[in-house]
């Protein structure tokens, strides 16, 4: 349930963001506005237009690892463009968060835990010379 004080959740679909009209097409309806589809537009939308209708947002990118990243695709284009305009406008953009499916072939360790595991520590410790001496 969302309060006021919570910022307006837009969620998108990486599977269905292969092109610049995917990306329209999904954002337009998540948040019941006929946007532009120009990266120039989108400029002043994310600013503007959005916060005006939804108030202070967030997006959330799910299944971004099925976007079509490729070389200088125009999904990395608007990636470039959401993550300028957040850092810019983070009273308006409160949030641009990227979530990837996890790869069962990689190693599933977090960052807390890796940071936190012993041998991790013993060469953190001895690199900052608080080690314990020989």
């Amino acid at each position: 349930m969302r309060t006021d004080t919570d910022p307006f959740t837009i969620e998108l679909d990486g599977a269905k963001l292969q092109s610049k009209a995917d990306f329209f097409r999904e954002l337009s309806a998540a948040v019941d506005i006929e946007l532009v589809n120009n990266l120039d537009a989108l400029d002043e939308d994310l600013v503007s237009e959005i916060p005006l209708r939804c108030g202070p947002y967030r997006i959330i990118w799910h299944n971004a690892d099925k976007s079509d990243w490729s070389g200088f695709s125009e999904i990395t284009k608007i990636l470039g463009l959401l993550t300028f305009q957040q850092q810019r406008h983070s009273d308006r953009f409160v949030e641009l968060k990227l979530q990837f499916e996890p790869d069962p072939h990689e190693d599933t360790w977090s960052y807390p835990e890796m940071y936190s595991a012993p041998f991790y520590a013993a060469e953190r410790a001895r690199r900052s010379g608080k080690a314990e001496q020989a």
